[in-house]
């Protein structure tokens, strides 16, 4: 069993959504592409994706279209801004 990503939604107008996430050590995050663009910045701990690992104080965009599968190995606490939401996407496929 995947260890879990506990979100808490702070925001929310349509299309548009404020986020904070806790990722427990090991969780992941299933592949997906995202339909509008993603903003995060890590407060604690890191999280790591096919374009690399961001740490606590690193800010991320990700644009529209973005695909990608999240990890944190040892857990992390991050603020997220998206606009539009996100689509599954099996492993290997983009």
């Amino acid at each position: 069993m995947t260890a879990p990503v506990q979100w808490k939604i702070l925001f929310e107008d349509g299309e548009r959504r404020t986020v904070l996430m806790r990722y427990e050590p090991g969780a992941v995050i299933p592949r997906h592409r995202h339909v509008g663009d993603e903003q995060i910045f890590v407060l604690e701990g890191s999280v790591s994706d096919d374009t690399g690992t961001c740490a606590a104080g690193d800010y991320a965009r990700r644009p529209p279209g973005c695909v990608h599968t999240v990890r944190s190995t040892g857990g992390a606490l991050v603020l997220a801004a998206m606009s539009g939401g996100t689509e599954s996407v099996p492993d290997g496929r983009s």
